[in-house]
């Protein structure tokens, strides 16, 4: 996992911690993209370990997914190109890739820890909807209809 230089601690001031993940799914018939929200969190500590928990388990049951593909070095890549997170304050990184060595099949995760004031709502306008608009609405509306 990798961290940013800057990352406050909640007694510092009154922060909240939300892991993002944005997946990019390739393969011969091209790209699909997937936003959601895995947590939110009060403490640091605790989003930090549920960050690396997520990334290890989506590690393996990617890999379960697909027999044969292995995991992708991602250093110096840990966030999408098409940055949901461009306006927030990454503090963390939990991404990883897997795919067949072909180029064509692979799969991006990109987990990225952000940190908030306490009192932010999340909600769309929190993320960067410029290249993202499709997938972050799309991820609130269904969010909407479990209510």
């Amino acid at each position: 996992m990798k961290k940013r230089r800057g990352a406050r601690t909640a007694a510092e001031a009154p922060l909240k911690f939300v892991i993002t993940q944005w997946r990019d799914e390739f393969d011969f018939d091209g790209l699909a993209n997937s936003f959601s929200i895995l947590g939110e969190f009060q403490e640091l500590a605790e989003a930090q370990a549920y960050l690396h928990d997520s990334a290890n388990r989506l590690i393996a049951e990617q890999l379960r997914e697909h027999p044969g593909w292995q995991r992708r070095i991602m250093d110096g890549k840990e966030h999408a190109w098409d940055r949901v997170n461009k306006n927030n304050k990454v503090i963390e990184y939990g991404s990883f890739g897997i795919g067949d060595g072909t180029g064509y099949n692979s799969i991006y995760t990109y987990l990225e820890l952000i940190e908030l004031p306490a009192d932010v709502g999340v909600d769309e306008k929190l993320f960067d909807v410029e290249y993202c608009r499709y997938d972050v609405s799309r991820y609130f509306k269904a969010e909407l209809e479990k209510l």
